[in-house]
């Protein structure tokens, strides 16, 4: 959770970090409640959205990188 809420600071300032950890203590009790598998898939499913913005940035240094 460190990690993510230093990326928030910076990225929305310290207004940011009280939505952040909310959301992080949301995520907990959520995963407290729910099934492991359902928990998984959630996971699973936002991971994968991370990967859009990873795809493109490569895509971008790719043409930088080839001389």
């Amino acid at each position: 959770s460190y990690i993510g809420e230093r990326c928030v600071e910076y990225a929305l300032g310290q207004k940011g970090i009280k939505l952040y950890r909310g959301l992080w203590v949301v995520a907990v009790a959520v995963s407290a409640v729910f099934s492991s598998e359902l928990v998984w898939s959630i996971a699973d499913t936002v991971n994968v959205f991370l990967v859009i913005p990873n795809t493109t940035a490569l895509y971008m240094l790719n043409k930088e990188c080839n001389v």
